[in-house]
């Protein structure tokens, strides 16, 4: 029969206190790594905000005028992460005024911000004019993000036809007749719509 060969009394204790050191540690060591996933998770909310929302780029305030109403409602509202708010002018319902909301491809995006970015529109200023309505008119006042603050101006009757003469005042211009144009696309695209104002079937006349 094999003899059962006894570990040396200091190996036995030097194993022994190993073990208690480690079971001692085992508390510290646990406590370590849970302040330092509690950092990361603090790292993480700084660095990602689930709240933030995207940056505004541009905004119209819509006022439709009737012989005895005035309705003011939110006509567009877009952002950098191509959301758009729109309400449908057609269907203002002032007892539930809510906002269609659809995402704009990168390409319908990309169209949006080189329009509000050109030259001649950062020049717009003031209020212009569309065509006389029977009784009625439709204010777009447009703001539009930029580096410095808002830019701002308003539009009247874009929508509108000269069948009824111009409103007094200062036509809308070509650079005018853009914006409206890209916010027109907009609408149809969310209403999918292929619907054209005078003023942008005249600019898509002249691009063919």
């Amino acid at each position: 029969m094999s003899s059962i060969r006894l570990m040396p009394s200091g190996v036995a204790r030097r194993v022994e206190n190993s073990g208690n050191f480690i079971v001692r540690c085992l508390p510290l060591v646990v406590f370590g790594l849970i302040v330092f996933l509690m950092f990361l998770y603090a790292q993480a909310q700084e660095t990602v905000d689930p709240t933030a929302k995207p940056n505004p780029i541009v905004e119209v305030i819509a006022t439709d005028h009737q012989l005895h109403t005035r309705t003011k409602y939110v006509f567009l509202r877009a952002f950098s992460d191509g959301t758009v708010e729109y309400h449908d002018p057609w269907h203002v319902d002032l007892f539930d005024p809510v906002l269609t909301r659809k995402k704009l491809s990168l390409e319908q995006l990309s169209h949006l911000k080189k329009v509000l970015s050109e030259p001649e529109v950062s020049e717009l200023s003031g209020e212009y004019h569309g065509g006389q309505g029977v009784d009625t008119s439709l204010r777009w006042d447009v703001t539009i993000a930029t580096s410095d603050g808002a830019h701002t101006f308003t539009i009247w009757n874009f929508t509108y036809g000269l069948a009824h003469g111009p409103l007094p005042g200062r036509l809308i211009t070509e650079a005018a007749s853009r914006v409206g144009c890209a916010f027109e696309d907009i609408g149809n695209q969310v209403k999918d719509w292929k619907r054209h104002s005078p003023q942008c079937s005249r600019q898509i006349d002249e691009a063919k």
